[in-house]
């Protein structure tokens, strides 16, 4: 978490509160069937993705008042990332149609 907002990410909750975060890779409900975040629940971003999300959510709300914006996803650390490749079930020249390479960078270079 230190790293991300090292990073200059915000967690969008601190800009807008009714935005429903519930990252699927904290659970076992994903496509590798593996809880990958632990108990970890927040939804990082970088400020101005945070900001027009809320922007979107206030627009949703305006038209349909009873309607959420939910965000199943959010960036990770390159650990999770690399646990994520290493861990997917397909042959090695596949695994980039699921998973992005670590390899290739993230904002995390820590870990």
């Amino acid at each position: 978490e230190k790293s991300m907002m090292g990073a200059g990410l915000v967690d969008v909750r601190t800009i807008d509160t009714s935005i429903v975060v519930d990252l699927k890779y904290s659970t076992c409900n994903n496509f590798l069937g593996l809880d990958m975040y632990g108990d970890f629940n927040k939804c990082y971003l970088q400020p101005d993705v945070a900001v027009k999300l809320s922007c979107a959510q206030e627009i949703l709300k305006s038209k349909f008042p009873f309607y959420n914006l939910i965000v199943y996803d959010a960036v990770r650390a390159r650990s999770v990332q690399r646990k994520m490749w290493d861990t997917i079930n397909v042959p090695y020249f596949d695994r980039s149609k699921y998973v992005s390479n670590p390899n290739n960078g993230s904002l995390d270079r820590k870990s």
